[in-house]
């Protein structure tokens, strides 16, 4: 699709209606960054088949890490293969009717086509049996690689001004980020402390913390019993300690 294309077609977009062509020529870079090395357009002369090959890429995309430049061309053999294992499908299915004679040729092609699939899948390391041979390492390494590509492609967002109606490019600066304790969390558990003394000093209900906190009353009730608890425990724990040390002291005289 030559730019002309594109722009157009961004054009028609409502969130584009008012951009400027520089603004969407930045748009369509944007997208494209990524599978610049993943074109299909001229492997297929259909325009139904050119579909058919994007959306099993967005699908490999998804589903796998697929990042060096000889992986991007084993995934565009693997699509090449697939869309002409379907065309196949299709001619057999067209010319396989009861009385009629399926040409041999075509068959052996179809047969062919989806063996080489195969290996190039494994070729490439996405078959089921390599999956679940991949170790905890290996799955834990790949989302890290993963991560970094989707933070890397993720640092700006394009959104409409409620104003003006222009474009705006908004990026993130992570070093704006204030760290902070959270204020309805403790130990990874929901709650908080100020608001539950204020329903045990009576000048809030129960269900007003229930409804600040978007939890249940019996809730409130387990966090209560769970600080009571706590503190009984850290007392008990204080006063064996104590008790050692007044022990160890008596022996040493």
């Amino acid at each position: 699709m030559n730019l002309k294309k594109q722009l157009r077609k961004l054009r028609n977009l409502p969130q584009y209606k008012n951009a400027t062509d520089e603004e969407l020529k930045q748009v369509i870079e944007n997208l494209h960054k990524k599978d610049e090395d993943l074109d299909l357009e001229l492997l297929f002369s259909s325009v139904k088949e050119r579909r058919q090959a994007q959306a099993l890429l967005q699908k490999y995309l998804r589903d796998y890490h697929i990042e060096t430049i000889s992986d991007k061309n084993l995934l565009k053999q693997i699509i090449y293969c697939e869309v002409l294992a379907a065309r196949l499908q299709k001619i057999l299915n067209n010319i396989g009717k009861p009385g009629s004679k399926v040409p041999i040729h075509v068959i052996d092609a179809y047969h062919r086509t989806l063996n080489q699939v195969i290996e190039l899948k494994e070729k490439l390391g996405i078959t089921k049996e390599q999956q679940q041979k991949q170790n905890v390492f290996d799955v834990i390494q790949t989302l890290k690689k993963k991560f970094k590509i989707w933070r890397e492609n993720n640092l700006s967002r394009h959104v409409i001004c409620p104003y003006c109606g222009q474009v705006i490019w908004l990026k993130i600066r992570t070093d704006a980020y204030e760290a902070s304790k959270h204020p309805f969390l403790k130990d990874r558990v929901l709650s908080n402390e100020h608001l539950v003394k204020l329903y045990q000093e009576g000048k809030i209900t129960k269900n007003d913390v229930a409804q600040i906190l978007e939890c249940s009353d019996d809730y409130i009730n387990w966090l209560i019993n769970r600080w009571k608890n706590e503190a009984k425990m850290k007392s008990n724990e204080k006063g064996s300690l104590k008790s050692t040390t007044e022990s160890n002291i008596e022996n040493k005289k």
